[in-house]
């Protein structure tokens, strides 16, 4: 009985608080430091890639011991940055707001970039998930560089509905005074010709 009570009370004020909702507010921008830690990590690790394939030019004691030490970088790498979603920045800056698009001024690549999951691989291979792991960096430099942009951007058209709403509510104050003015001369000439109908009358 009580959880049907609070269901109901739940589903009367749900519209109520999405009235309540102010219009102008900007979306809230999120924190870039994720980012910025994942971008030195990720030119770490193209950097193990590429040491790593040019030890494994040939098969030796050498090029195992490098793997093995790329492996254990790349394990901690993905492990730091398997919560990470580049795509939360990206949908913030794709979302309209206030019925206007914001304009990416940086080529970000949408496609997801591969993560490459394991060193145990020939010279090309590793010399391949180099590349791969730079393109990712910069994609993440980029999104991280054009982020605040965005979020400028929003401030400005925030403040800009702010500014609006203020001056219709204004102009909106100053029609219904006007009516109200108007009404009250048209109920006061109303009443002086009653009167006067009236007097005529006596």
């Amino acid at each position: 009985m009580r959880t049907a009570s609070l269901l109901a009370l739940l589903a009367l004020s749900y519209p109520a608080a999405a009235l309540a909702a102010d219009p102008c507010d900007q979306p809230r921008p999120k924190d870039v430091a994720p980012l910025i830690k994942a971008v030195a990590e990720d030119d770490a690790m193209a950097s193990a890639f590429e040491t790593t394939a040019g030890a494994c030019a040939q098969i030796s004691a050498a090029c195992d011991a490098e793997q093995a030490k790329c492996q254990a970088q790349l394990t901690q790498t993905l492990q730091r940055q398997v919560s990470l979603d580049d795509g939360i920045y990206l949908r913030d800056m794709l979302l309209p707001f206030q019925g206007q698009r914001y304009a990416i001024t940086s080529g970000i690549p949408t496609a997801t970039i591969a993560n490459d999951v394991s060193c145990n691989a020939d010279a090309a291979s590793l010399k391949a998930a180099a590349t791969r792991r730079r393109q990712l960096a910069q994609k993440r430099r980029d999104i991280m560089n054009e982020y605040p942009r965005w979020a400028q951007w929003a401030s400005a058209l925030s403040q800009k509905c702010r500014v609006d709403a203020v001056a219709l509510k204004a102009q909106q104050d100053q029609a219904a005074t006007a009516a109200t003015t108007a009404a009250a001369a048209t109920a006061a000439a109303a009443a002086a010709e009653a009167q006067r109908q009236e007097a005529a009358r006596a």
